[in-house]
This record gives C-alpha cells, sequence and structure tokens, in this order.
C-alpha cells in the first residue's frame, strides 16, 4: 500500500505547480506581447503583407493591404486573394505565391493589375512542424510611379542616346582624375577616323598635338583654380581650337567647347565637351587672309600712288609759282599746295601704317602742322605750337576734312594773329564728348580775329572751306574771340 504524502510533501508540489503556472502565464503574455509586437511592425509596414493558406484564402494582412482596398484588414481574412486584388476567378499562374508553393522556394515578380497599377511581389513558403507548406505570406509593394519614373528615364536616355549618336559633332567626357577618355559618340569617327571603342579609356594626350594639349592643360588649370576658389559659374564653358592627330597619322583642326559635368553634391568630376571638325573654316580663313594681305598691299599702293601723284603736283605748282611776280598770286599757289601736301599727307600716313582704316590723328596732325611751320619759315621762331590730341584715331572719311580744317586755321593764324613779330602759341586739340562725337579746337593768343568780319560769310577761299568741310562732316563750328581765337568745331565720328 501506497505511503500517502506528508502535508509538507503536498505543501512543496503545490508550491511547484503555483511556480509552474506563473512561468507559463509569464511565457503566455510574452508570446502575446511578442505576436502583438510583430503586428505593429506589419501594420506600420507601407508594403501589402498578407498570410495566405495553401489554397489562398487570406489568414491574416496589415493594415496596408486592407487600405489597398478600402476595407479593415479583418474583412479580408477568408476571402480569396486572387478575387480581391487581382479580380479573378482562380489564381493566377505565375503568380509569385502560386510559384511559392509549386516550388517551395521564395519568389519575385512584377505584376500589372486590371486597373494599370504596377506592383513589386515577393513569396515566402510557410511551414508545418513536419516541413510541410501550409501556406505563403506574401509582401507586395506598388511600383507604379517608379515604373513611370523608369520608363520616362528610359525614354529620355534613349532620346539622348540616339541624339548623340547621329550629330556629326562628336560628344565626350574625360574624367578629371585621369584624364582618360570614358565615352564618345560615336561620331567621332567621321572626324578622327578611330571608332569610339578605339578611344574609350584612353588618355586625351594621345589625340592631341604637343601645342594644343598644353594649350588646352592651360585652360583646365585655369578653370580647376576658378573651381577651388568658388568664382566659376557652374554652367561656364570654354571655348578653344585645338589640333589634333587622325588615325591616319594626319592633323585636323577642331573647335572644342567644353565645360564641367557635375555629381550630386555640384563637384566637378569629369569635363564634358563638344568637338566640331573646322578644316573647311580655317580653310577659308587662311584663303580670306591671304586675300585680305593682298587687298592690304594694293590698298597700300595705291595710297603710295595717290602720295606721289599729290606731290607731283604740288612739285608743279611750286615750279610755276617760280614764275609768278604778284605777290597775291603766289600766296594763291602756296596755300593751294598745302592743302594738296594736307591730303598728300594722310594717304602717307596710310600707306605707313599697319591699320588701313583708321589714322592716328595726333601723329598726322604733328607732321601737318611742321610741314605749314616749315612753308611759313619767317615766323617759325616766333610762334610756338602746341598739339594735344591723344589715341584719337580716324577714317579717311573723316581725317580728310579735319586736316583741311587744321590746315585752313592754323595757316590763318600763322598769316594773320601774329603781326609785327609778336610771339605767341597755336594750340590744336581733339577731344571725345558724348555720343561718338569728337571736339576740334583750333586757337590762337594773337591779335583775335577781327570783329566786323563774319567767318561764315566770307570772300575769301579758306573761311569758306572750312565751314563746307565742317557741313560734310554734320558738325557745328562756332568763334569765341575773348582771348585772341578760338575755333570750336564738333562733330560725330564717321565709321
Amino acid at each position: 500500500m501506497a505511503k500517502k504524502p506528508t502535508y509538507e510533501e503536498l505543501e512543496k508540489k503545490v508550491k511547484e505547480f503555483q511556480r509552474e503556472a506563473s512561468e507559463l502565464e509569464w511565457m503566455g503574455k510574452a508570446l502575446k506581447r511578442s505576436e502583438q509586437e510583430k503586428a505593429n511592425i506589419l501594420n506600420s509596414m507601407t508594403e501589402h503583407v498578407v498570410y495566405q493558406d495553401i489554397l489562398h484564402k487570406v489568414v491574416w494582412a496589415n493594415k496596408a493591404a486592407g487600405e489597398s482596398v478600402n476595407l479593415p484588414p479583418q474583412q479580408l481574412v477568408g476571402r480569396y486573394c486572387y478575387e480581391i486584388w487581382q479580380q479573378r476567378s482562380k489564381p493566377c499562374v505565375g503568380c509569385p505565391i502560386e510559384r511559392v508553393f509549386e516550388t517551395g522556394q521564395p519568389q519575385e515578380a512584377e505584376m500589372t493589375t486590371p486597373d494599370g497599377r504596377s506592383w513589386f511581389i515577393r513569396g515566402n513558403p510557410i511551414r508545418d512542424a513536419n516541413g510541410n507548406i501550409t501556406g505563403g505570406v506574401e509582401a507586395t509593394l506598388e511600383i507604379t510611379e517608379n515604373k513611370r519614373a523608369a520608363e520616362a528615364l528610359r525614354e529620355s536616355e534613349e532620346k539622348y542616346r540616339l541624339l548623340a549618336d547621329n550629330v556629326t559633332d562628336n560628344i565626350w567626357v574625360i574624367d578629371l582624375s585621369t584624364l582618360r577618355v570614358t565615352y564618345t559618340s560615336p561620331s567621332v569617327k567621321n572626324i578622327l577616323g578611330y571608332t569610339d571603342n578605339e578611344v574609350m579609356n584612353r588618355p586625351i594626350q594621345d589625340f592631341l598635338t604637343s601645342q594644343s594639349f598644353k594649350s588646352m592643360m592651360d585652360v583646365l588649370k585655369e578653370e580647376m583654380a576658378r573651381e577651388r576658389s568658388r568664382k566659376t559659374d557652374p554652367s561656364r564653358s570654354r571655348t578653344l581650337e585645338v589640333e589634333q592627330y587622325r588615325k591616319d597619322g594626319s592633323t585636323v583642326w577642331t573647335e572644342v567647347t567644353a565645360s564641367f559635368l557635375r555629381d550630386a553634391n555640384d563637384k566637378a568630376i569629369a569635363v564634358i565637351g563638344v568637338t566640331r571638325d573646322i578644316t573647311a573654316r580655317k580653310q577659308a580663313q587662311d584663303k580670306l587672309t591671304a586675300s585680305l594681305k593682298e587687298k592690304e598691299v594694293l590698298l597700300k599702293e595705291v595710297h603710295h600712288r595717290v602720295k606721289n601723284n599729290m606731290q607731283v603736283i604740288s612739285s608743279m605748282l611750286s615750279l610755276q609759282s617760280q614764275h609768278i611776280k604778284d605777290k597775291e598770286s603766289l600766296t594763291m599757289f602756296q596755300e593751294s599746295q598745302n592743302r594738296i601736301r594736307a591730303m598728300a599727307l594722310i594717304h602717307e600716313k596710310l600707306y605707313t601704317s599697319e591699320d588701313l582704316a583708321h589714322i592716328d590723328i595726333a601723329g598726322y596732325i604733328h607732321s601737318l602742322t611742321h610741314q605749314l611751320i616749315t612753308t611759313y619759315r619767317t615766323i617759325a621762331s616766333r610762334v610756338t605750337m602746341d598739339i594735344a590730341i591723344t589715341d584719337i584715331f580716324l577714317t579717311i572719311t573723316t581725317a580728310i576734312p579735319c586736316g583741311l580744317i587744321i590746315n585752313e586755321l592754323v595757316t590763318n593764324a600763322l598769316k594773320h594773329a601774329f603781326p609785327h613779330q609778336q610771339k605767341g602759341t597755336i594750340t590744336v586739340s581733339m577731344t571725345p564728348s558724348t555720343n561718338d562725337h569728337l571736339i576740334l579746337t583750333v586757337s590762337d593768343t594773337g591779335i583775335g580775329f577781327p570783329k566786323e568780319i563774319d567767318f561764315r560769310n566770307t570772300t575769301t577761299l579758306g573761311m569758306q572751306l572750312v565751314t563746307s568741310l565742317v557741313e560734310q562732316l554734320e558738325g557745328t563750328i562756332t568763334l569765341d574771340r575773348s582771348e585772341g581765337t578760338r575755333f570750336r568745331i564738333k562733330f560725330r565720328t564717321q565709321e
């Protein structure tokens, strides 16, 4: 007969039972908390998470899955997945979860629902203790916008690739750290004779003459210095002409326009550029340069011959004047000689100038007044010439009338302003004014222009020439008699 347990033994067993019950209760609560935490995590996900059995009936669904069909997730339980989301009467062939059940392995796929939306689906099997598949978990993420963005990017890339592949200019990219070609369009073959594959990953100095490589490196160093000092415009580009080697060893002149290619942080990581074959342009420029040189030589010869012819005329007048006894007639001959010399001097300056379009008016007036002083040598020791003109250049259209005006006014001053051995100064100045105008001033410190004479209505040829030439320049002329004589002429420069 079994021995009855004592009270102490019974009490000990009760305590053990209570402890085990307490542990089981704690484990149950922990398990419940764990399940709740898992549910909270799953409900916080933007992916649609659905647990379904082997028949595709929903066992559990998270909040996002329910929201996708505007239902609480509890109302999805017991319904077939394919009816809810794919609007089908039977499982979709090729569906990830269907393949999970067939293969027993995780599966991924992209699908499009009848409403046109795109989804990325991952499926994983659920097994029992014996390893048998009892269901599966399917996580679905909508990628409609991603697909549209990817398609738009693909179309954009395709468009620009098509553009780059078909332009006649060569588009290229050079890595800044290695100075090697990382991309070139197929049109490189038209310019250099290489295929794009033959150019890829090669250093740029392989394709440039030494001088062109140096020029390009100088520009690159300059731009990198601007980049480091942050004084550059991100869209800034530079254009230069470089001579490149073709595959057959010959060279070709090209025009390169390049700028920096930047990363997401706006840091320059590469140089992107466009190269254009300018051989035809260079040949045309060379022909034009040669043609211009020929025309310059011809034009210089024309100026030289005009000057010589005028000097011949002046010499003939000089010879003729030797037979003139009348003083007034002799003076007229000498003044005509001076006018011819003034015009001849213009052509002489142009003949010896590098610029056939413009005359350094300061040098011209110095020479002109020196000629006049030589003509009127009897008063040269008593009169000082002051020329106040710097850095003014005139076309021949403007210079000839200006020269004749100065010739007449200075001649008048030399003849009439300093009688009776009087000494003085004749000043010629030309200064810029507003709106492309110039102001020519011819003044003297002599006895002054007679008050009773209207310089615009005289019988003398000299002042008639002056007023006529001012009109030719479309200018204005004024006379100031307050201190000596001062003629002020304002006119517009002519191109």
